[in-house]
C-alpha cells in the first residue's frame, strides 16, 4: 500500500471511530454525513502526496481538527433543528460555513438568504437537512 493509501485508510478509520462527529443524529443522516466526511477527507489527504512522513503528519495534524469541526458543526446544527429557532438555525448554518472556510480543501457557497435556508432545513427530515447543508460546501 502507498503512503497516501495508508493515510486515507487511517483518516477514514479515525472518522468512523469518532462517535462525537455524528452523535446528535439518527443512523441515516449520520451515515450520510460520515460518508461525505470520508469522501471529502480524501482531498485533504491527497494534499500530502509527495510529502515526507513528518511533513504529511504535520499537515494532517493541522488540518484534520479543522475538518472535524465542520462535521461536528453540521451534526450540531441538524441535531438541534427540531428545537432550534429560525435565528439559531441560521446561526448554525453560518458556523458551518465559517468552519468550512478554515479547511484548505473545502470551499463554501453561502446561500443568498441564510434565513430562508434555515427555514427550509427546519421543515425537512434530518437526512434531507444534512444534504442541504452539505450542498453549501464544495469538496475538492
Amino acid at each position: 500500500m502507498s503512503a497516501i493509501e495508508d493515510r486515507l485508510n487511517a483518516v477514514a478509520e479515525q472518522l468512523q471511530g469518532d462517535e462525537g462527529l455524528t452523535g446528535d443524529l439518527e443512523d441515516a443522516p449520520a451515515t450520510r454525513l460520515l460518508d461525505w466526511a470520508i469522501a471529502a477527507s480524501r482531498s485533504l489527504v491527497q494534499q500530502t502526496e509527495g510529502m515526507d512522513e513528518a511533513a504529511a503528519q504535520q499537515y494532517l495534524d493541522t488540518n484534520l481538527p479543522k475538518f472535524r469541526s465542520v462535521v461536528r458543526q453540521i451534526d450540531r446544527l441538524v441535531g438541534s433543528l427540531p428545537d432550534a429557532s429560525p435565528e439559531e438555525a441560521a446561526s448554525g448554518i453560518q458556523k458551518v460555513l465559517d468552519a468550512a472556510a478554515q479547511v484548505p480543501t473545502l470551499s463554501t457557497q453561502p446561500p443568498v438568504d441564510v434565513s430562508a435556508t434555515a427555514q427550509k432545513i427546519q421543515s425537512q427530515p434530518a437526512e434531507d437537512a444534512v444534504a442541504e447543508v452539505l450542498s453549501l460546501i464544495n469538496k475538492g
